[in-house]
C-alpha cells in the first residue's frame, strides 16, 4: 500500500537559519540573528468589470513587507554593523535619504537542515536599512540587550 510507506521528509525547523549579505560592490558577509521576519509579498488588486458584466479581482502591483532582523546587541563592530553605519553616514553626508540605496545589499536567508545544508532560501534584493532600534534597558530584568534592524527590499525570490 502506498499510504504505508515510510517518508524521508522531515519537517523543517524554524530556528536553524543563516543570513548572508552581498553588497553591490561584491563584498560578502554574514551575520547572526535570533529572529528574521518579513519574508513575503502581497498583491494589491482592483475590481475590474469584464465585457460580460462579471467582476474580477485583477492584480495591480506587488508589495513587500519590511525585513526585520533581531539579535543580541553586537559590540564587536562586525561587517553587518559596519554596513549599517556606512548607510547611515551616506545619508547624513549627502543630505539625501535615497543615498542609502547606493549601499544596498542583496540579503539571502537560508533555512538549514540538521547538517547545515539549505532546505529553502529566499533572496531579498536591493535591501537597505530604514530603521534601527535597541530594546528598552531595564535594571529590573536580566535579559539580553537586543537590537532590531528593519530593511526594505525591492524584490523577493525563492531561490531554493
Amino acid at each position: 500500500m502506498a499510504g504505508n510507506t515510510t517518508s524521508e521528509w522531515n519537517p523543517p525547523v524554524e530556528f536553524y537559519f543563516l543570513v548572508e549579505f552581498q553588497s553591490m560592490s561584491g563584498q560578502r558577509f554574514h551575520a547572526s540573528f535570533s529572529e528574521v521576519n518579513g519574508i513575503g509579498w502581497h498583491f494589491s488588486t482592483e475590481a475590474k468589470t469584464t465585457d460580460s458584466n462579471e467582476k474580477l479581482q485583477m492584480p495591480t502591483g506587488v508589495s513587500y513587507p519590511s525585513l526585520t532582523l533581531k539579535r543580541a546587541l553586537d559590540t564587536s563592530g562586525d561587517n553587518f554593523y559596519n554596513w549599517i553605519q556606512n548607510c547611515l553616514k551616506m545619508v547624513f553626508l549627502s543630505g539625501n535619504a535615497g543615498a542609502a540605496k547606493k549601499r544596498a545589499c542583496d540579503v539571502v536567508i537560508k533555512l538549514l537542515n540538521k547538517d547545515g545544508q539549505p532546505l529553502a532560501a529566499w533572496s531579498c534584493n536591493h535591501a537597505y536599512p530604514v530603521k534601527y532600534e535597541v530594546n528598552g534597558l531595564d535594571a529590573g530584568r536580566s535579559g539580553l540587550a537586543m537590537e532590531t534592524i528593519e530593511l526594505v527590499y525591492n524584490r523577493l525570490e525563492r531561490i531554493r
